[in-house]
């Protein structure tokens, strides 16, 4: 869905940092860290919101609560034989509560995805049962990842930050 991108103000860019460092926020609260008066506060939030720039707002739950304690990046490559090819595997990979994130990327291969299991049986599964068989699959790599160093849970606004100065 298309929607109007108006440009941003300063009152914008604190209202979004402010939503983003809590989306639990209240309007109230929010309204007094950006020293505007509650009801032209939620006006904007809702403007901000209908223009696309919030997207939503959601609660983080640990991947091990989730009891979903293996994490594996797949490289996946396709065979370029149809227009239709990324788009039948779009249909099929999508659904399926294992994958975290799909990227098409350039490079050697045409995908990476992130998958989210609870061990290596359920990935070993997946990658034989949901990958092996996927429309236009030509071959998989898989890189289980040990440890998570460093993960940014928020954006970096600085180039918006920037662009309003």
């Amino acid at each position: 869905m298309a929607r109007k991108q108006n440009k941003l103000d300063q009152i914008d860019f604190r209202i979004l940092e402010e939503i983003q460092e809590n989306g639990r926020v209240s309007n109230v609260e929010l309204s007094k860290k950006i020293h505007l008066s509650p009801a032209p506060c939620l006006e904007r939030v809702r403007k901000l919101e209908n223009q696309g720039h919030i997207q939503g707002y959601s609660g983080r739950i640990s991947p091990a609560t989730a009891l979903l304690g293996i994490q594996v990046l797949v490289e996946i490559s396709l065979e370029h034989n149809g227009a239709d090819v990324y788009d039948d595997f779009h249909a099929y990979i999508i659904p399926h509560e294992e994958v975290d994130a799909i990227y098409q990327i350039a490079g050697d291969f045409d995908y990476i995805v992130k998958i989210r299991t609870h061990d290596m049986t359920s990935f070993r599964n997946f990658l034989w049962q949901v990958l092996a068989i996927a429309p236009g699959v030509k071959s998989t790599r898989s890189h289980v990842v040990m440890e998570t160093i460093y993960e940014r849970n928020t954006l970096s606004l600085k180039y918006l930050k920037d662009s309003i100065a």
